[in-house]
C-alpha cells in the first residue's frame, strides 16, 4: 500500500523515485542557474512546495539535503540592511538582498534546517576597499544585529564565519578608525560581537592570519598594542582545519566578562567617535542617527537617550575615557535639537531663532532637508549664542528634554564643573548658571521673573504651574 501522500500524487507516483526525483531536480533546473552561477532574480518554480504538504514531503529532503545556507555582510548603501541571503546547492546559488531584520529573522527560524545534512550557517563579511571610516561604523552595526538575532533564535546552530576583502595593508591589519590609546583593528570589531554565541569558527585570509600570527609571537607587547583576537584567541591551538576557535575556557581571564567588556567599550568608541568621522558615510549616518533620536509624534521619548543614561549609570568610566566630561554627548544632544529646529525654520523660510517652537517630531523631514547628511560635530560650533538659546528654549518648553539635560548630574558627573570647562561670555546671572542656561534666554524671555524663580529655586515648580 502506497504512503498517502504519494496516493494524492496519481499517475505520477507510479514512477521509481530515483525517475520522480530526477523530474524534480529538472523543475528546479529551470528555477537555478547552472553550478557556479548566480541568480539574482529567479522564476517562481519552487512555489510548488507550497501546494500541498505532500509534496512538500516528496520533495523536500532532496531538496534541502546538500544544501548550504549563508549571508553577506557588507557595507555599503547605509539606508539598506546591508545584508543577503545565499542559499547553495548542486543545481547553483541563489541570492537575495533582505529588506530588514525581521527579514533574516524569520528565514533563519523557518528555514528547514533539520532536513540538512548539515545544520549550520555561514556567514561572509566583507570589508571596503574604500578609504571611509564611516563604513567600518556601519559594519558593525550590521554584524551586532545579525549576532542578537542568532542568539535569539529558537535552536542552536553552528555559526563559520569568514572574513573576506582587503583587511590588512601594507603587512599590517586595517585599522579603519584609529584609536591612540588602544589597538582597535577592523577584524576585531566584526569578529568580537560572534563571542556572544557558544557555537562558532572563524577562517582569516591567509595575509591576515600571517599578520596575527605575528602579534602572538611578540608575548611582550603591551596588552593595549595587540588585538584582542592575538591575545585570547589561542590561535595556533585552537585550529580546526583552516578554521579558528576562541579558546573561551582561559585561566587567566574571565573570557566572558572580559569580551562584554571590550564590545561595550567599542560601541561607546564607535559611537563617539561618529561625532567627528569624516567621509560621506558618517554625514549619512549621523544624519539617521539624529532623525531617530526620538519617535515621531510629541512624546519625546528616546530610545538613544535610553541607552546613553544607562551607559552613564553602568559605564561611566568607559563613557568618560572616550567623551572626558560628556562634552561630545552634550554638544550631539544640543545639535539634534538646533537641527530639528533649524529644519523646521527652512521649510517655513522663517528666522531660525524667531520661528514658533515645533513639539512634533517628524523623522522623515531629515532625508529630505539634508540629503547629504550631517557633517562633523564640533563642540565649539554647537556653543554658539544661536545654538544655546533655541537649545535652551526647548528645554524650558520642554520637560522631557530638560530631564535629560539634568539626568548626567543625577548619576554622579559634576555637571557644574562640565559648564566650567567651556563656560562661554554670555554666562552672567548666578542663577542661570546653576541650570546650565545663558542669561540671554532670561533677556528674551522674561528676565527678572526668570532669574528671580532661578535665584530661590523654584524655577521647575513654577513652569509646571504654567
Amino acid at each position: 500500500m502506497k504512503p498517502s501522500y504519494l496516493a494524492q500524487l496519481g499517475q505520477f507516483a507510479n514512477l521509481p523515485t530515483e525517475i520522480r526525483l530526477l523530474v524534480w531536480e529538472a523543475l528546479f533546473h529551470l528555477n537555478l542557474s547552472k553550478p557556479g552561477h548566480t541568480v539574482e532574480n529567479p522564476t517562481n518554480s519552487l512555489s510548488i512546495l507550497c501546494c500541498s504538504r505532500y509534496l512538500y514531503n516528496e520533495i523536500a529532503h532532496h531538496l534541502y539535503a546538500d544544501m548550504d545556507r549563508g549571508f553577506l555582510i557588507c557595507s555599503r548603501e547605509p539606508d539598506k540592511l546591508g545584508i543577503r541571503i545565499q542559499v547553495e546547492s548542486e543545481w547553483g546559488i541563489v541570492e537575495r538582498d533582505l529588506n530588514d531584520i525581521q527579514t533574516v529573522q524569520r528565514i533563519l527560524e523557518r528555514f528547514p534546517g533539520a532536513k540538512m545534512r548539515d545544520n549550520s550557517i555561514h556567514v561572509k563579511i566583507r570589508r571596503s576597499s574604500k578609504n571611509d571610516p564611516g563604513r567600518m561604523v556601519l559594519l558593525s552595526e550590521r554584524v551586532n544585529q545579525f549576532v542578537k538575532v542568532l542568539t535569539e533564535l529558537s535552536y542552536i546552530p553552528y555559526v563559520h564565519v569568514e572574513l573576506i576583502g582587503r583587511w590588512n595593508h601594507h603587512g599590517e591589519a586595517r585599522e579603519s578608525i584609529e584609536n591612540h590609546a588602544e589597538y582597535r583593528p577592523d577584524y576585531d570589531i566584526v569578529l568580537l560581537p560572534f563571542t556572544r554565541l557558544s557555537k562558532w569558527d572563524y577562517y582569516l585570509p591567509e595575509d591576515l592570519s600571517n599578520v596575527i600570527s605575528n602579534e602572538i609571537r611578540l608575548p611582550d607587547q603591551p596588552i593595549t598594542k595587540r588585538s584582542m583576537v592575538s591575545l585570547l584567541g589561542e590561535y595556533e591551538s585552537g585550529k580546526n582545519g583552516d578554521w579558528h576557535c576562541f579558546n573561551i575556557g582561559s585561566e587567566l581571564v574571565d573570557s566572558e566578562w572580559l569580551f562584554e567588556q571590550w564590545l561595550t567599550d567599542t560601541r561607546i568608541f564607535l559611537d563617539t567617535r561618529l561625532d567627528t568621522l569624516p567621509g560621506g558615510t558618517a554625514n549619512l549616518l549621523r544624519r539617521r542617527r539624529f532623525a531617530h533620536w526620538y519617535e515621531d509624534g510629541d512624546t519625546w521619548r528616546s530610545k538613544y537617550e535610553d541607552q546613553l543614561l544607562a551607559d552613564i549609570s553602568s559605564n561611566l568610566p568607559l563613557l568618560m575615557k572616550h567623551d572626558p566630561h560628556l562634552l561630545q554627548a552634550r554638544a550631539r544632544h544640543r545639535c539634534v535639537i538646533f537641527i530639528h529646529h533649524r529644519i523646521h525654520a527652512e521649510r517655513d523660510d522663517e528666522d531660525a531663532i524667531e520661528t514658533f517652537i515645533v513639539q512634533n517630531w517628524d523623522s522623515r523631514v531629515w532625508l529630505t532637508a539634508r540629503p547629504n547628511g550631517i557633517v562633523p560635530i564640533s563642540c565649539p560650533e554647537m556653543m554658539t549664542e544661536e545654538a544655546a538659546i533655541v537649545y535652551d528654549i526647548y528645554t524650558y518648553v520642554n520637560e522631557m528634554i530638560g530631564q535629560f539635560s539634568r539626568d548626567p548630574h543625577w548619576w554622579g558627573v559634576d555637571s557644574k564643573e562640565i559648564f566650567e570647562k567651556r563656560k562661554p561670555w554670555w554666562f552672567s546671572c548666578v542663577g542661570c548658571q546653576d541650570l546650565g542656561r545663558p542669561c540671554r534666554w532670561c533677556e528674551k524671555y522674561d528676565a527678572d521673573k526668570a532669574c528671580r524663580l532661578c535665584r530661590e529655586g523654584v524655577f521647575a515648580n513654577e513652569h509646571q504651574r504654567q
